[in-house]
C-alpha cells in the first residue's frame, strides 16, 4: 500500500466514525491536500474537512454555550470538541499520522473550502 492509500483508508475510518457519533450536525466531508492530490508520503499528514449544520436559533437556546466561549466561535464544534477531538487523538495515536481537521457551518463553508483547498479535493462519498 502506498502513503496515499493508508491516508485514505484512515480518512474513511475517520469520516465514518464522525458521521455516526455526530449524525445530527455532519452535512459534508471532504480530503484534501498531498492525499487528495494522490502525493501523499511517509511524513505527510492527512488533511480533512468537515461541514457541519449551522444551529437554528431554537437550537442555540436549548445549549446555552458557556461563558468563556468567545464571540465568532464555532458552536458546535465548541459543544463537542472533546469527542471530536479525542477521536483524532486516538486514530492518530493508533496509525502514527497527524491529523488536521477544519469545520465550517454550512451556510459558509464552501467559498471557504474552495479557498482552503484549491480546486484537488476528495468527497467524503468518494472514499467508499
Amino acid at each position: 500500500m502506498t502513503p496515499t492509500d493508508i491516508r485514505l483508508n484512515i480518512a474513511r475510518a475517520f469520516i465514518s466514525r464522525v458521521r455516526t457519533g455526530f449524525e445530527d450536525v455532519f452535512v459534508d466531508a471532504y480530503v484534501f491536500g498531498s492525499t487528495s492530490k494522490r502525493m501523499a508520503h511517509e511524513s505527510s499528514d492527512l488533511d480533512l474537512f468537515f461541514i457541519i449544520h449551522r444551529p437554528t436559533e431554537e437550537e442555540r437556546q436549548k445549549w446555552n454555550p458557556p461563558q468563556e466561549m468567545k464571540p465568532g466561535r464555532n458552536l458546535i464544534l465548541f459543544k463537542h470538541q472533546e469527542e471530536i477531538y479525542a477521536i483524532r487523538n486516538s486514530f492518530e495515536e493508533e496509525y502514527e499520522i497527524m491529523i488536521s481537521c477544519y469545520f465550517s457551518y454550512d451556510t459558509q463553508s464552501y467559498d471557504f473550502l474552495k479557498r482552503l483547498t484549491g480546486k484537488t479535493r476528495m468527497r467524503w462519498n468518494e472514499l467508499f
